[in-house]
């Protein structure tokens, strides 16, 4: 027996084939579903939907950090629209005098509707081949759905811009769904700043103040361009806006006011990223920035300008354990975070706790083909979802920030 039962332990697990790989795999989420065949549309029963939605959730630490709700319906109402409006009171209870809970009240839609999202993975036969001698084979089909539901669902919340009907590849995800700041565009644009205080400039820069001297009148003066720069002569500003000729030089248009003839200053929109975050924060209503969660998150061109070191400091580190990165010091007084498919030229004031995402439940349908034409299995999968700002008061972005130094600017133009 004990001759046998070492020849037995000496027998090597037969490896399995791609194409056989593919009928066990679909024989088991036909079993696991109740289903007979999964290659016809079918419903995700509910402890396996919510184990889906669970590893979603846990997938990234950005993930963990914000809300993730199921709700019965479509139409919903958001459950945390109220966070930061006041519960805290007194009564004096009479005949006529009833005690109360205070109502939250909002000037901004609370009701959300959730919409269609379809999530169609497509896995090469020639990628199952390599998969198939693995034993965990399966999981890997299923950790491959989950980190790109999770990285899709992350770019979505931060860069969605519109639903359309049919998506177009090119647009990048970006006509899936409506994200976070564009929700705040829509709903309080006051809470979202896209130019500073040159009207139609279509940025908000970050530089050092600079004053030059100007060497006499406008038809004679050397003038250094900054892109649309503001220069003062303490008595009136003007603008200088620079463009291409067709040959590729840099040219300068006349400026909009008479220049000054003593010295100008150029004048960015603040003079560096505390500054700016310390303006952001106070687009915040004071009961609402008060309290000790607000964060803010800071996108990776912005952070290159103010933090390049932490590149070499995480480099090594796969970039999966740390999809957040705590920057090494505090902007404007908060906590300041690099968060995952953040747009770069941005930054946002706001709580963890202020974003979210729905899910409908039970809303999951599912069918998975083999197909011969496409040399793949593909995995339909389709919900209904959607990501949502809680309370639009509580939520500030600032985006199209460009850092501009005079001191780098190369050429001198001379106007006429």
């Amino acid at each position: 027996m004990a001759g046998s039962q070492k020849t037995s332990n000496r027998k090597q697990r037969r490896i399995l084939t791609g194409e056989e790989q593919i009928s066990s795999y679909m024989a088991a989420v036909a079993r696991a579903n109740g289903v007979q065949n999964v290659s016809q549309k079918f419903s995700v029963i509910p402890t396996l939907f919510q184990q889906l939605l669970k590893e979603i959730q846990e997938s990234t630490e950005f993930m963990q950090r914000i809300n993730h709700f199921t709700v019965n319906n479509l139409k919903t109402g958001k459950l945390y629209s109220d966070l930061g409006s006041p519960i805290t009171k007194r009564t004096k209870v009479t005949d006529t005098v009833k005690r109360k809970a205070l109502v939250g009240s909002s000037e901004y839609p609370l009701e959300i509707e959730l919409t269609r999202y379809e999530h169609d993975i497509r896995t090469d036969w020639d990628k199952i081949d390599e998969y198939a001698s693995f034993p965990n084979f399966r999981q890997i089909l299923q950790e491959l759905k989950i980190t790109k539901i999770a990285c899709d669902r992350m770019f979505i919340a931060w860069n969605g811009t519109s639903r359309a009907d049919n998506t177009d590849p090119a647009n990048d995800l970006k006509d899936v769904d409506i994200g976070w700041p564009e929700q705040l565009r829509i709903a309080n644009p006051s809470n979202y700043v896209s130019e500073g205080q040159i009207a139609g400039s279509g940025r908000v820069t970050i530089g050092k103040f600079k004053t030059v001297t100007n060497k006499g009148d406008w038809a004679d003066a050397t003038a250094y361009v900054v892109g649309d720069a503001v220069v003062s002569d303490s008595t009136q500003f003007f603008c200088i806006k620079t463009h291409t000729s067709a040959s590729g030089t840099p040219a300068v248009a006349a400026p909009t006011v008479a220049a000054p003839t003593a010295n100008w200053t150029f004048r960015p929109d603040f003079k560096n990223l505390s500054q700016a975050a310390a303006d952001i924060k106070f687009m915040i209503p004071p009961r609402l920035r008060n309290g000790n969660n607000l964060v803010l998150m800071v996108g990776e061109g912005i952070v290159q300008h103010e933090e390049s070191k932490i590149f070499g400091e995480w480099g090594d580190i796969p970039s999966e354990s740390k999809d957040i990165i705590q920057l090494t010091k505090s902007y404007g007084g908060l906590p300041a975070y690099m968060v995952p498919f953040f747009p770069s030229d941005s930054i946002c004031v706001t709580t963890w706790k202020n974003l979210s995402w729905y899910t409908q439940k039970n809303s999951l349908r599912r069918y998975l083909v083999n197909d011969p034409n496409e040399l793949a299995l593909i995995d339909y999968n389709s919900l209904n979802a959607m990501p949502a700002v809680e309370n639009f008061d509580l939520m500030a972005f600032y985006t199209n920030i460009e850092y501009i130094d005079i001191d780098d600017i190369d050429y001198a133009l001379t106007a006429s």
